[in-house]
């Protein structure tokens, strides 16, 4: 069986807890005995593509890994934002995808991982954000307005009285990128800012993403 990373988490000194987005079963958690020595914890990274096969005993509510394989090592042009980038699409999904999900969501993101042999990573942040949102059943507001209220989805001439709300240059920035348009590096920036409030809008469990702050401070410096 195929499985895509999107969490690991320390159960005890031997054991991980690694949550994977699986072709059959959708989201799953299994545990993982490791060596503390052995190259293999290297394979439960975050959004690693891997080939794995489980057991389950018992009543124990987790699959154990019995058997693993790294199927594509990522290219590391630039390890420090690859890794950034990684663990924020990983955070993303792991908060928010349910165990149903299973063949659509995982083809996109295997396509994805193996995009960034030779896609930036800007391109791969924006390709994620946006062509995740139909496999969410979400609609994206891509015309020309001066405002897109988020509480009411319906674009609006008026300021909204609150703050969730989409305005002129992230709008424009949305439909450059669904027009197929080169973005600029202020518009790319626009079009991530954009995408994430309308994500955490949809989505309240991204208000806790660690990785977000991050993934910010590192693109800033490129």
């Amino acid at each position: 069986m195929e499985g895509i990373v999107v969490s690991k988490i320390k159960y005890n000194d031997y054991t991980l807890i690694v949550t994977l987005i699986t072709e059959k079963n959708g989201k799953k958690a299994f545990l993982k005995t490791i060596s503390k020595k052995g190259k293999e914890q290297l394979y439960f990274e975050p959004l690693s593509f891997i080939e794995f096969n489980s057991q389950k005993k018992g009543t124990n509510k987790w699959g154990r890994i019995k058997e693993s394989k790294l199927l594509y090592r990522y290219p590391q042009k630039n390890p420090l934002i690859e890794n950034c980038v990684r663990y924020f699409i990983s955070e993303f999904l792991y908060l928010t995808v349910h165990e149903e999900e299973n063949i659509p969501l995982f083809n996109f993101l295997k396509n994805l991982i193996l995009s960034f042999d030779d896609k930036d990573y800007s391109t791969i942040l924006l390709d994620f954000l946006f062509q995740i949102a139909p496999l969410k059943g979400l609609y994206l507001p891509d015309e020309l307005h001066k405002y897109f209220d988020l509480t009411e989805s319906e674009y609006t001439e008026s300021q909204p009285l609150h703050k969730i709300y989409l305005n002129k240059e992230e709008l424009k920035s949305i439909n450059i990128y669904v027009q197929n348009a080169v973005l600029k590096k202020l518009e790319m920036k626009n079009a991530f800012q954009a995408m994430f409030k309308f994500y955490k809008y949809h989505f309240d469990s991204l208000q806790k993403m660690k990785s977000l702050a991050i993934l910010k401070e590192v693109l800033s410096e490129y």
